[in-house]
């Protein structure tokens, strides 16, 4: 699949999280990122209810799943899932781990979820800066 290289590189996504619920947002794909993120409403309507903790209250219970990131706002703590599968058009990715913001970024973004290298290095992945594409296969 082909996506011009473009700032910023928006597309739809379908990520299923636990006991098969279904959500269709607007993701951000971003190669420089290592790790994907998900906003925590959105992680709580997949299923994952661990995320209505306090990332400080969650490392107490669940010890090294709450890294430090790198964010927009920046250096946050966020507990970290791993989605069951993620989907654009007929790309599928299966088990992506994902931070979870631990606030709601205010919805002056565009895009509910950044797909970061934790969901691109389940294909291989070319980018040709001459061509302006980037293509997963």
């Amino acid at each position: 699949m082909k996506f011009k290289i473009k700032d910023p590189m928006l597309i739809s996504v379908r990520v299923k999280g636990r006991a098969n619920r279904v959500r269709e947002i607007s993701a951000l794909l971003d190669f420089n990122t290592h790790l994907s993120w998900i906003l925590r409403l959105d992680a709580m309507h997949l299923g994952y209810a661990e995320v209505s903790n306090k990332p400080e209250d969650y490392k107490t219970i669940a010890g090294g799943i709450v890294p430090e990131v790198l964010t927009m706002r920046g250096l946050e703590m966020g507990i970290v899932v791993s989605l069951t599968e993620v989907s654009i058009g007929t790309l599928s990715a299966h088990n992506v781990k994902a931070f979870i913001l631990p606030q709601d970024v205010p919805r002056l973004a565009p895009f509910d979820m950044v797909l970061g290298r934790s969901f691109m290095n389940n294909f291989r992945t070319v980018i040709d800066p001459k061509a302006g594409f980037l293509t997963l296969t």
